[in-house]
């Protein structure tokens, strides 16, 4: 039995090594083994030989800030040309689905007789409207004629004839 005892002790004492050697190292022991070390925590994260100044870090998130607004200004802008592709895109969709819909419609393809009654009322009345107008055009000429046929019949029964008479008339 005592060969046995001191085969569990001799045991128990290799697993203890062995449990000291493979102990893990959870977050809350990190800070205590850098202080056992000597080691400051600002080091690993700054580095060993730079310490950086107030100035410095202010200048540093500065340009991170810039840059992080030029990077966002970058893709609101590329956003926005997403968006006019797609409405593009989505504007010739609609016209390809609406004449593919009149394709395949009864009367999608033709003008149905009433439409085609309508057109042509619609085209006589236009030719109507500009040979009015076109007759209205001659009339003034005609009636601007007709009045100055008028005047100048006027003028020899007074006795004026031209402009020249109406000179010496008032010259004198």
């Amino acid at each position: 039995m005592h060969r046995g005892g001191g085969e569990d002790k001799a045991e128990g004492e290799g697993t203890k090594k062995k449990k000291k050697q493979g102990k893990p190292m959870f977050l809350k022991d990190y800070p205590r083994e850098n202080l056992l070390k000597r080691k400051s925590p600002a080091a690993d994260e700054e580095g060993d030989d730079k310490r950086r100044t107030y100035m410095d870090e202010q200048e540093a998130l500065k340009r991170d800030m810039v840059r992080d607004m030029h990077n966002v200004a970058e893709g609101i802008a590329k956003a926005a040309q997403l968006v006019r592709q797609m409405y593009r895109l989505q504007k010739k969709l609609v016209e390809h689905a609406r004449g593919a819909f009149k394709a395949m419609t009864a009367r999608g393809h033709g003008m149905s007789s009433r439409r085609r009654g309508r057109e042509a009322r619609k085209l006589k009345e236009e030719e109507e409207r500009k040979e009015m107008e076109i007759e209205k055009g001659r009339l003034r000429v005609l009636g601007v004629e007709e009045l100055m046929s008028k005047v100048k019949h006027i003028k020899e029964v007074v006795g004026l004839g031209n402009g020249d008479e109406a000179r010496e008339l008032r010259a004198p």
